[in-house]
């Protein structure tokens, strides 16, 4: 029985297999642990507030976890701040992840990250890590928490992945969130921000600053997925793709990509010739905003993984995209689900694509093929790709 052993390293409890009670009776069964334990993994149990306090105790003894992953749970304003509040001391707290997201968070947002902020920096001073990773996406946080957020971001002693998609901050909570971007100081490498508002102006300048490298020089991956980014502002975004920054990996998906805001995108990525992910999936993009795509596919020369899902393709601009493929000697992931086109325009455009074709994986999944909707025609041209595999059911 896991009360019984002397040595473990990991536990994961996920998915329903323990309950607040469960989990305390097992975690207070365990203490001949001896600092052991590195990773405790309790997600999606819908575990309350009730449990904090055991959580706390446990982490507390096992000086060394290393990592607390409790996504998907109930825990909520109280069950967290009791988390902090046990969570005092910086010396004999080594966490490098935590994971909190979807736990129903919003008062307590402050309190969080001014406990995060403090321990950050009594422990970069002290030369010891702390909380390489912060995941509190899907959690309706509100500006206080993006005001020391913010103040953390701006530090070296920051996480170096702080992932906030879904937390959905205001205009205000945005500009305060980002403005930690602008210092020339933050360490953070990767940044999700997905679903917040970023527009405006004095915002998007911060993250401009970033892509450019003057604000974030280790900035590697950064989403700004359903931003509310405007036709200037992706501009601008654009603009500064063809500077200096270490930005490796960009999502712009479900924000709107007129004809002319393509164009820019995909002149700035080829002349920039560093970004090698890109997402652009349900960016309303059309025949004139997808061929520019095609452009960027024919000339770019660092783009490794390219997600052009959810837009308006045709028979026509898939013609186009298939002599671009032809043509790139990188590009090694290419992701056209959900696109409107009949499965008769896409098996024609697999067709016409070349046997050597340099793309790795090609993923054309609900799109209609499923459930044997192919041509014999179709399936022999997926045999004949010398190192092309197609998903596309």
């Amino acid at each position: 029985p896991l009360s019984r052993r002397k040595s473990l390293f990991s536990l994961s409890l996920s998915n329903g297999t323990c309950t607040d009670k469960s989990l305390a009776a097992l975690l207070s069964s365990m203490s001949v642990l001896k600092d052991t334990l590195r990773t405790l993994v309790v997600n999606a149990c819908g575990l309350s507030s009730s449990v904090a306090s055991v959580l706390g105790t446990f982490v507390q003894r096992n000086t060394n976890l290393s990592e607390l992953s409790l996504d998907n749970n109930k825990l909520g304003d109280k069950g967290v701040a009791t988390l902090v509040k046990m969570f005092s001391d910086p010396q004999h707290l080594s966490l490098g992840i935590l994971r909190l997201s979807d736990n129903g968070l919003k008062k307590v947002g402050g309190e969080l990250a001014q406990w995060i902020n403090a321990n950050a920096k009594a422990r970069h001073s002290a030369n010891l890590p702390f909380l390489q990773l912060l995941d509190l996406s899907q959690n309706d946080l509100d500006n206080d928490f993006a005001k020391f957020a913010g103040q953390l971001l701006a530090t070296p002693a920051c996480p170096t992945s702080m992932l906030l998609g879904g937390v959905k901050l205001n205009g205000k909570g945005s500009r305060l969130l980002v403005e930690g971007l602008a210092s020339g100081k933050s360490a953070v490498h990767e940044l999700k921000l997905a679903g917040s508002d970023l527009s405006d102006p004095i915002t998007l300048q911060s993250v401009v600053a970033a892509l450019r490298g003057r604000g974030a020089p280790d900035l590697k991956k950064l989403s700004l997925r359903d931003c509310s980014l405007s036709s200037t502002g992706l501009a601008e975004i654009g603009a500064a793709l063809k500077g200096g920054g270490a930005v490796r990996e960009l999502d712009l998906a479900f924000n709107k990509i007129s004809s002319d805001t393509a164009a820019l995108l995909a002149t700035a990525i080829v002349n920039g010739d560093r970004l090698s992910e890109l997402n652009l999936a349900a960016c309303s993009m059309g025949k004139k905003a997808l061929i520019p795509m095609c452009d960027l596919v024919r000339h770019s020369t660092s783009l490794l993984k390219l997600h052009l899902d959810a837009n308006d393709w045709s028979a026509a601009t898939l013609g186009h995209l298939a002599a671009a493929l032809d043509s790139n000697a990188t590009l090694e992931l290419l992701t056209l689900r959900s696109i409107s086109v009949s499965p008769k325009d896409l098996m024609t455009f697999v067709l016409s694509l070349s046997d050597n074709i340099a793309l790795k994986r090609l993923n054309i999944e609900r799109n209609g093929l499923e459930g044997g909707k192919v041509s014999n025609d179709f399936l022999q041209k997926l045999a004949s790709f010398t190192t092309l595999a197609v998903i596309y059911k």
